[in-house]
């Protein structure tokens, strides 16, 4: 009896020895060092950035004692949201090959021949990758422990937060390890994780409370999502602690709710990952699809039901061309993009009658949705090109062939851009839609947004195959090629106006060649189209045909710099071949 409690409280048999195993494997990996590093290093950045704005480098003495407790506070907001998004970034990448890398590398069904049960093998992934991420969170606690001293942060705020965000963790963890079982491609899983995450954050909200407005159920729409969505829960946990009277009908634990929702919603979809992955391990250990009953069909017929396709061109273009664009997955992908066509369709309707077609506001939030739609993809799939081959043990072999390097790039980058170009679908119906209605886009405008993309996915795919090029994990090729765009389209520009000020020209120069900075500035100034056309951003002021030879400059340097990095990619194909 004495045994089986201690076995109880132990842990170990939730976990069993797979935690035990990817904590030792974690620990050796540099990867996870390096991370942490780059967590302090931009946690540090953005505070000193927080104090300058707000204490200032030269002031008084008695002034910076004066401003302490409001700098604490902004410090702490800070910190809270960084790590809150940070964590739930992480945790869906850090979990994206939980199952799908036991999988691809046929180990799972060797582990279910072992005294491991499915309970043990999930809970030991989730646990590994969630204690990285506690560490991280721990990493804070004396920063914000030390801020506390400037005064005006209540403790139990810090422990609320933590408390929020750690939920928040678990359940999107919990998700991206679901997917893992079912999805055999990290960087697949990782894009589907993202897109559910931000329809259940952000698409369903906005969308029920602008369909509501008005109405008297808005309120409790609004108040609903405050216990169910962590993003909710959070602002709305700032505003009572900060500014008490703003919340009125939201008592002081209302977080506690939500925390017990958020648990809950794990717990299912982590009982429902531990009945997959047996019946995952069981179809491995079966053969997999292979171990199907052959249909009648294939057991009467030959096995060459049709001649064989000549190749023509160039191979790898040929191949690329030639494997389907979504997979086995292609029903259920086109299924529910028509599902959430439905409440777009109704968005676009809602703003027709309320007459706000044609305002600039309205176009620039679908202009930047359908942009970090596009972006996303363009981002990810690329990255994946080289490295595919190489975790397939295939690109040994095709470097081995007659076929030249430049035309493995060329065949890859169409590829690529083949996968991409759907994303963006939405984006050039939205402006092609309302170019061709009268009075609502101007063409300059669209020309204008045509160019930005081109610009974009020129840029993208370069840097997407340099880095697979680069990297032997497809995981880590897709988080270098999301480093770069936030280095240089959010850090770098934070770093320009921290010593210099808003008021520095080549800084708001920079922020003005950001693609998302300027399509936004080309919907404000081509909504609606019976104004001339203007182009407002931080620094260029352009009207007419001006704004589309900017855009041609910037669109041909991301070119060029794609094309750069393209180049760098060739030039890598031979090196560390086996590695």
């Amino acid at each position: 009896m004495h045994n089986a409690i201690r076995e109880c409280l132990n842990g170990f048999w939730l976990t069993g020895p797979i935690f035990d195993k990817e904590l030792r494997v974690s620990s050796r990996r540099r990867r996870n060092y390096l991370l942490r590093v780059g967590y302090i290093t931009l946690l540090a950045l953005f505070l000193s950035i927080v104090w300058v704005n707000t204490v200032g480098s030269g002031s008084s003495d008695v002034y910076s004692v004066s401003r302490m407790a409001s700098a604490g506070q902004d410090m702490v907001i800070l910190v809270v949201w960084f790590q809150f998004v940070t964590c739930q970034l992480l945790a869906i990448v850090m979990l994206s090959t939980a199952i799908s890398g036991e999988v691809y590398h046929r180990t799972l069904g060797v582990l279910m021949t072992t005294p491991i049960n499915s309970l043990q093998i999930v809970f030991g992934k989730l646990l590994s990758k969630l204690w990285q991420l506690i560490l991280l969170l721990a990493i804070s606690l004396p920063l914000l422990a030390i801020i506390r001293v400037f005064g005006g942060i209540p403790w139990g705020f810090v422990v609320q937060a933590l408390t929020i965000t750690l939920c928040a963790t678990v359940f999107v963890g919990a998700l991206s390890l679901f997917y893992s079982i079912y999805l055999r491609r990290s960087y697949v899983v990782i894009i589907v994780a993202l897109i559910t995450v931000a329809v259940l954050y952000l698409f369903i909200p906005i969308f029920t409370i602008i369909v509501a407005d008005g109405a008297r159920a808005s309120r409790y729409f609004e108040q609903f999502f405050f216990y169910v969505n962590p993003f909710f829960a959070l602002g709305n946990l700032q505003q009572y602690t900060f500014f008490p009277g703003s919340v009125p009908w939201q008592g002081g634990h209302h977080w506690l709710v939500h925390c017990g929702i958020m648990l809950a919603a794990s717990a299912a979809l982590l009982a429902w990952s531990v009945a997959r992955v047996r019946l995952a391990a069981l179809k491995q250990i079966a053969g997999g699809a292979a171990a199907a009953q052959p249909s009648k069909k294939t057991s009467a017929e030959p096995a060459l039901s049709r001649p064989i396709e000549s190749v023509h061109g160039c191979p790898i273009r040929w191949k690329e061309f030639r494997s389907p664009l979504l997979g086995r997955y292609r029903w259920l992908v086109l299924g529910m993009s028509l599902l959430f066509l439905i409440p777009l369709l109704t968005l676009y309707v809602n703003a027709g009658a309320e007459g706000h077609l044609d305002d600039d506001d309205v176009h620039m939030v679908f202009v930047a949705v359908y942009m970090g739609l596009g972006m996303l993809f363009t981002i990810v799939i690329p990255a994946t090109g080289i490295t595919s081959e190489k975790e397939s043990q295939s690109w040994p072999v095709l470097l081995g062939t007659t076929i030249g390097d430049g035309a493995i790039l060329m065949g890859k980058f169409w590829g690529a851009l083949r996968r991409c170009l759907w994303a963006w679908v939405p984006l050039l119906a939205h402006v092609l839609i309302f170019t061709l209605w009268p009075g609502i886009i101007h063409p300059i405008a669209a020309l204008g947004i045509l160019l930005v993309v081109s610009g974009a996915v020129i840029f993208h795919i370069g840097s997407g195959l340099y880095f697979s090029t680069l990297s032997k994990r497809t995981t880590t090729a897709v988080v270098l090629n999301f480093i770069l765009p936030a280095v240089m389209w959010l850090l770098i520009p934070m770093l320009m106006f921290f010593p210099a000020g808003t008021s520095d020209n080549f800084a708001e120069a920079y922020v003005d060649s950001i693609p998302l900075v300027q399509s936004i500035a080309l919907m404000e100034g081509g909504v609606p189209a019976s104004r001339a056309m203007r182009y407002r951003g931080p620094y260029m002021k352009l009207n007419g045909v001006e704004v589309l030879f900017y855009l041609v400059v910037t669109a041909s340097m991301y070119g060029a710099i794609g094309c750069l990095f393209a180049w760098r990619a060739k030039c890598r194909f031979r090196k560390n071949i086996f590695r």
